[in-house]
């Protein structure tokens, strides 16, 4: 029995002096930085049994279960904030390409964006070109005229449909109530879709058209600025009229024109705006004539072609 007990007294000095050299270096190495288990586990092993490592253990892999769930929560959470600021920068990117293709067809340098939107609303419209070899009908001319572009604005068929654009751009400008639905079949025809297709310079131009009163506006202000500096220009001439003795000489004959009764003043006002008038009319409707002409090629010149001469897509 003696012997028994001392060799088991033996058998824990070398255990516990093991354990203590384990333990000291296990002190090193985490002094130094290290991480080792090694004796923890021994330890676990020798005093406190086999049960207790597997539950600490089982805690262990808790903790690993818990920390991946909270890494997974803050990548989700990541991924949220990434997706949001990728939405908002897209919102900016369209927001930017819609200012700069409408600050871009301002000028007439269409994007790619504008080219491709031009070309899906052109394949709705029917549009021709009239040439030598294959001319076009028109409902105005009888026959368009060749290297002219040719639309069908309305839902009339056959020859009957096709009319040439600088006619009817010309109708619709000089009576834009009677011209509004065709005259056939009684549909309306719009007109901005084919202006749509111009350039940004032709905006001006067509915004003119549309209120004639601009242009009234317009050629008033020129005739009296014309005049302004027509009269800059003469005033030493206009100054030496009024200064000259033939002008003194016949003042009691200029007296009877200026002391003359009032009817008579009218009369002789009538009589001279009235020419003046129908003057200023035929100079605006001339001045009009040439700028529906030049809208009207300059749209013509942006209309795509849509159907060759024998009505099939082109």
């Amino acid at each position: 029995m003696k012997l028994a007990a001392l060799c088991c007294l033996c058998y824990v000095a070398v255990i516990i002096h093991n354990t203590s050299v384990e333990a000291t270096h296990h002190g090193l190495a985490a002094h130094s930085g290290g991480t080792s288990s090694s004796s923890k586990i021994l330890f676990n092993r020798t005093f406190r049994g086999g049960a207790v490592g597997r539950k600490k253990r089982k805690n262990d892999e808790v903790d690993e279960d818990a920390e991946l769930y909270e890494d997974e929560e803050e990548l989700t959470s990541y991924d949220q904030d990434t997706a949001l600021w990728l939405l908002n920068q897209m919102h900016v990117y369209h927001a930017r390409t819609a200012l700069l293709a409408k600050e871009l067809r301002k000028t007439g340098h269409l994007t790619g964006l504008a080219a491709i939107v031009q070309e899906e609303r052109g394949n709705k419209l029917d549009i021709a070109l009239s040439t030598e070899e294959k001319p076009m009908p028109c409902r105005i001319y009888y026959e368009a005229e060749a290297g002219s572009k040719v639309v069908a604005p309305c839902k009339c068929k056959g020859t009957q449909k096709w009319i040439q654009w600088s006619a009817l751009n010309q109708q619709w400008r000089n009576e834009p109530h009677k011209f509004k639905n065709c005259n056939t079949c009684k549909t309306p025809i719009d007109y901005k879709l084919y202006y749509s297709f111009a350039a940004g310079s032709t905006q001006w131009l067509s915004a003119l058209l549309e209120r004639p009163a601009r242009l009234q506006a317009l050629v008033a202000a020129g005739l009296a600025g014309g005049a302004a500096l027509l009269g800059l220009l003469l005033h030493g001439l206009v100054a030496r009229a009024l200064l000259s003795a033939a002008l003194w000489r016949n003042y009691h004959r200029a007296l009877g024109v200026v002391y003359a009764p009032l009817p008579l003043k009218i009369f002789v006002l009538q009589l001279t705006y009235k020419p003046v008038l129908k003057s200023f009319d035929r100079l605006v409707k001339r001045l009009r004539d040439r700028l529906v002409e030049w809208e009207s090629a300059l749209v013509q010149q942006a209309l795509p072609v849509t159907v060759n001469g024998d009505g099939d897509s082109a």
